[in-house]
């Protein structure tokens, strides 16, 4: 049950920030295995993975509800606009196509799972997904203003970064940092870039918790009696507000170019997953 509840608390406060969180965790576990002579993994169901997103979930509906809601009236709005002079016209601009483009990218995100859970990751090293982030995430810091166009979204785009956050599938490798550096390299602002690699990730991550919460529910309620313990309530939700301070200061590293402390963690977790991996 410790070991649960520290790889739950670990995963949650460092979702936030560009430094893999699943990476970390699976780092964690081979570091107790290597030094405490145990068999860490053999604690977790498949399915915790999945658990662990709602608190971020919750956090993220928080934090961009403001943003995200307004996009949904304005949604609403421009729909029923278009019905009633009976022709579906969206600009690029509008919150309709920026819905629509990510919907689009998170189909490519689904289809390139779906493709990994079929061959495996197996054959790529967690240092190696490190080592990527650590490029990703200290470029980060280098982006210009001179890449920054309008915050508008195209269909190629979508595809892009639908294709770079299939790419953060692969173990050691940031999502956040990769869709943010990506998005800023297609000319969104750092502002529009954290945003956006957020709502990128939040449809996906709420399948990923219904999924572990009908298994858990249906398959294994061992699960549930674990996850509804006191000790666990307690560490997940103090990690879950924590969390919410932390993303909060990684915005706001994002906005002031210094992501590149990040890339240092990123960089000593992939040099000691070299070593012990």
């Amino acid at each position: 049950m410790v070991i649960i509840i520290i790889s739950f608390v670990v995963q949650i406060l460092v979702e936030m920030i560009p430094v893999s969180s699943s990476g970390t965790v699976t780092l964690m576990q081979s570091l107790g295995n290597l030094f405490f002579d145990g068999d860490f993994e053999k604690n977790f169901s498949k399915y915790y993975g999945d658990i662990v997103q709602w608190p971020t979930v919750f956090v993220l509906g928080i934090y961009f509800f403001p943003l995200w809601s307004e996009y949904l009236k304005q949604c609403f709005s421009e729909l029923s606009a278009s019905l009633q002079k009976k022709r579906l016209d969206f600009p690029k601009s509008s919150a309709f196509f920026l819905v629509f483009c990510i919907i689009v990218a998170d189909c490519v995100t689904a289809g390139l799972y779906m493709i990994l859970s079929y061959i495996g990751v197996a054959w790529w090293p967690l240092w190696l997904g490190f080592a990527c982030t650590t490029v990703i995430v200290w470029c980060t810091s280098y982006i210009g203003k001179r890449y920054e166009q309008e915050n508008q979204w195209t269909i190629s785009k979508a595809l892009i970064l639908g294709f770079s956050q299939g790419f953060a599938l692969l173990p050691g490798v940031s999502r956040l940092g990769t869709t943010f550096f990506v998005a800023r390299l297609l000319g969104f602002s750092a502002k529009k870039a954290f945003e956006y690699s957020f709502l990128l990730e939040w449809p996906l991550i709420v399948a990923a918790g219904m999924r572990g919460l009908w298994h858990a529910l249906d398959v294994d309620s061992a699960i549930m009696g674990q996850l509804l313990s006191c000790p666990f309530l307690f560490s997940t939700l103090s990690a879950t507000i924590v969390s919410y301070g932390i993303l909060r200061w990684s915005a706001l590293l994002s906005q002031k170019k210094e992501w590149r402390y990040c890339a240092v963690y990123t960089a000593l977790c992939s040099i000691i997953a070299w070593w012990v991996l």
